[in-house]
């Protein structure tokens, strides 16, 4: 007797069996196979006319720059404490050392993908060689995520402070790396937003000048957002 078959969605075949002129003929060995191709099919679907469902993905991780243009240095005074770059030099340049001012950068990051590593990279200063010594407050990293249905901004850490891990001068005023890894961190842009703090260089030894040159955000990417966040 036949049987109607729509196909399991949840099961994506990466290979299916399929019959040779040898083997016994029993109805399972041909169901296998067509099931199978059913299976890939009904995963592989794009959700029709329902911008409530996501196109599921088989997962990979991307990497993703992030538009630092769109940072917002903030500051307890009225100073400025970062400024735009110019020409090839950082994205944003620390201007004044006197406090922890910092950059906070928008991280765009797709809708249903676990973030797993961010990567800032800096430079400490535009100048080379104008750090007697390492700052005694070095540059500081750390990634929020931000609730705004509630009326006021929540802020939440969804990372660890980072400090930057130079500790030789002439490397740390080079072009480096802070690398904030082993992150499990469910990304939904239905309500939230997620944001990374560059907080500068300050103390004895700081010196005006420290570049932040790239972000780059890594995720596992599980499905394909519908447009409906």
């Amino acid at each position: 007797m036949s049987t109607l078959y729509t196909g399991n969605g949840l099961n994506n075949p990466l290979q299916i069996t399929i019959p040779s002129d040898g083997d016994a003929k029993p109805a399972a060995s041909v169901n296998a196979a067509l099931e199978g191709l059913m299976d890939k099919i009904t995963s592989s679907q794009l959700p029709a006319f329902d911008a409530a469902v996501d196109y599921p993905l088989f997962p990979r991780s991307v990497a993703r720059a992030q538009n630092l243009i769109a940072a917002a240095p903030q500051s307890a005074s009225n100073r400025a404490p970062y400024t735009p770059g110019w020409g090839w030099e950082g994205a944003w340049i620390q201007t004044n050392v006197g406090a922890a001012d910092y950059l906070d950068v928008p991280l765009l990051l797709p809708h249903g993908s676990v973030l797993t590593l961010l990567q800032i990279y800096l430079k400490g200063s535009n100048l080379p060689g104008v750090h007697a010594a390492m700052p005694a407050t070095k540059p500081q990293v750390r990634a929020f995520r931000i609730d705004e249905t509630l009326g006021i901004a929540s802020v939440t850490p969804i990372t660890s402070l980072t400090t930057d891990p130079e500790t030789v001068v002439a490397n740390y005023e080079a072009a480096h790396v802070i690398t904030i890894s082993g992150l499990s961190v469910s990304i939904d842009n239905t309500i939230y937003r997620y944001s990374v703090r560059v907080i500068g260089e300050t103390g004895a030894n700081s010196q005006t000048g420290l570049e932040l040159c790239g972000i780059l955000a890594t995720c596992t990417v599980n499905l394909m957002d519908s447009g409906a966040s």
